[in-house]
């Protein structure tokens, strides 16, 4: 009957079929109040189910309307950016300010003790010295882990993981930035061997994060993720040396 198909229609969200069913039962008898029921409250779901749909484009329109620019901030510099490679920094994001700079959180690895520290704003054009400089100052507290005292100033070096990710194209780097799954992309991640190897790459302190940023085989791993290891240490040779493992092909 018109009655039980307009039920089940309804039970089941789909709106349209539920409306035509009642139209059809309702044209053979006009009086019929149970489907004249059904199909208010199709009218209802329908309406709904219309303005949830609105308001889901109107926020992918919004989250797309600042996520577009700031992906193409990051390519128009020849930045590459891939997914995150370490568990750190995943839920993080850069920033585009109104001059139209990019503003980095940026994740300081210490492998020997795989712990990390965190600048949340980083401007692109700022060397990292100048903020390796606050943290490992004279009047900075020491690290806690840091017992021998070897992480000072003048001890630590930089250096990040070449090549440790594909790099993806603007419209996947938009979909990241508006906190979705990149389509069409897949990662293996870093590679031991082949043409785009990883390794270990010095980070030169004076230069701007930009310009780092910028070298061919960097591929920023999420958010920028550098790795503090101090001079003259044994850590440091096995660490160089890729004895240490902290990346896994």
């Amino acid at each position: 009957s018109y009655y039980r198909g307009a039920r089940a229609a309804l039970g089941m969200g789909r709106w349209d079929e539920c409306l035509r069913l009642c139209r059809s039962g309702l044209s053979v008898d006009s009086g019929a109040t149970e489907l004249e029921g059904l199909r208010e409250k199709a009218e209802r779901g329908r309406k709904e189910e219309a303005e949830r749909r609105e308001k889901e484009l109107s926020q992918e329109r919004q989250l797309r309307a600042s996520a577009l620019p700031l992906a193409m901030a990051v390519t128009s510099r020849g930045w590459r950016l891939g997914r995150p490679q370490f568990s750190v920094g995943a839920n993080f994001r850069p920033t585009l300010d109104e001059d139209g700079m990019i503003h980095w959180p940026v994740v300081l690895m210490y492998p020997e003790v795989m712990t990390n520290d965190s600048i949340e704003d980083f401007h692109e054009s700022v060397p990292i010295s100048a903020h390796l400089d606050e943290m490992f100052g004279p009047e900075a507290p020491p690290l806690e882990w840091d017992k021998s005292s070897q992480y000072k100033r003048h001890t630590i070096e930089l250096y990040y993981l070449a090549n440790c990710a594909k790099p993806m194209n603007e419209e996947q780097i938009t979909d990241v930035f508006m906190g979705r799954s990149p389509q069409g992309f897949s990662d293996s991640g870093p590679k031991r061997t082949g043409e785009s190897k990883s390794g270990w790459v010095r980070v030169d302190e004076t230069v701007a994060l930009g310009e780092i940023l910028q070298n061919p085989d960097y591929v920023i791993p999420g958010v920028p993720v550098f790795f503090v290891v101090a001079k003259g240490t044994e850590f440091r040779q096995r660490f160089l040396a890729d004895e240490t493992k902290i990346w896994k092909q």
